[in-house]
Parts: structure tokens; C-alpha cells; sequence
């Protein structure tokens, strides 16, 4: 007997048992009927047990539909890349110059003026990366141009637009 004529609840039932994402993976990625049925199970551990999520690290790397799939399957749209705090998924879309996924996260209620070390909000990395249609976005969306940097001399994000020389954008 194959391991693919078991049913599936004993093969979900296998998954589980492994209780680590790289193994669930593993098994996974044995062969296309298995990922068929475990894919969505991994996600799903994913959100449940991992304490950094996924979900900034797919909207980094422009993963439109693996962004849309942690969103339908209730990842927090707030979730940091790691311990650092280093970004949420709009920090890092914003900067990467991923529209189709800044606007899937605003409608997903991220917030717009989420700040993370130094007091960067996302609208800080659309504008030192000069992605014009992502800054009219995230302005549209309410994201504040006036809110101070936390480093020395407490630069605007207006401030910093104009250093750049994206007067365009002002």
C-alpha cells in the first residue's frame, strides 16, 4: 500500500504528529498531491505556533498571492519580520515598491503609521526609494508626513522627501 492511498485525515494526521514547520514542509513538498493537501494545513501552523510571521517576509519579496493567503487564513497584518522589530509587511512593501500588496494591507486595516526602530513608518521607506505611486497611496490613506523621526534633529518625513530631492512628491 502507498503512503497516498491512506485517507486524508491520516495523512493531515501525520502532518500534525511531525510539530515542525520544515518537517511539515518536507512532507509537503514530497509530491504534488500531498502539497495539494498540506499547504494550506502549513499556513495554518504557521500563524498558530510561529512567534515571527511570515507574512512580512512575502510582502518583502513581492509574494502577492502567499500575502493574500496568510491574510484569508487570519495572519496579523501587524506581525513584525522578527525579534528586532524590525518591520511589518507594509514597512517592508512600501520600500520594495509593491503596490498591488501596500494597497491589500491598507484594506486589510495595517497601520498606516506603524513606526519601528527610529520612528520609520512606511511611508519613510516608499520615500528614501522614491516609489511615487506608493507615497501618493499611503498619503491618500491618511499616513503622516509630519511625524518626526526618532534620531537626532527629529527630521519630518516631508523633511527628508525634500533632502532627496523629490520634490515631485511635496
Amino acid at each position: 500500500m502507498s503512503l497516498l492511498d491512506l485517507p486524508n485525515e491520516l495523512l493531515l494526521s501525520i502532518a500534525e504528529s511531525l510539530r515542525c514547520e520544515s518537517g511539515i514542509n518536507a512532507f509537503a513538498r514530497t509530491n504534488s498531491q500531498l502539497y495539494y493537501l498540506l499547504n494550506t494545513f502549513l499556513y495554518q501552523y504557521h500563524i498558530r505556533t510561529s512567534d515571527y510571521s511570515a507574512l512580512p517576509w512575502a510582502a518583502h519579496y513581492g509574494l502577492t498571492n502567499t500575502v493574500l493567503k496568510f491574510l484569508d487564513l487570519g495572519a496579523n497584518v501587524q506581525a513584525m519580520l522578527d525579534k528586532d522589530k524590525s518591520a511589518t509587511a507594509l514597512h517592508l512593501a512600501s520600500k520594495s515598491g509593491y503596490l498591488v500588496i501596500v494597497e491589500i494591507l491598507i484594506q486589510s486595516d495595517a497601520d498606516i503609521n506603524a513606526r519601528i526602530s527610529k520612528g520609520i513608518i512606511p511611508l519613510y521607506g516608499a520615500v528614501i526609494c522614491g516609489h511615487e505611486h506608493i507615497i501618493r497611496v499611503l498619503l491618500e490613506s491618511g499616513a503622516d508626513f509630519m511625524k518626526p523621526l526618532l534620531v537626532r534633529n527629529r527630521p519630518t518625513i516631508l523633511y527628508v522627501a525634500s533632502h532627496f530631492g523629490f520634490t515631485d512628491i511635496i
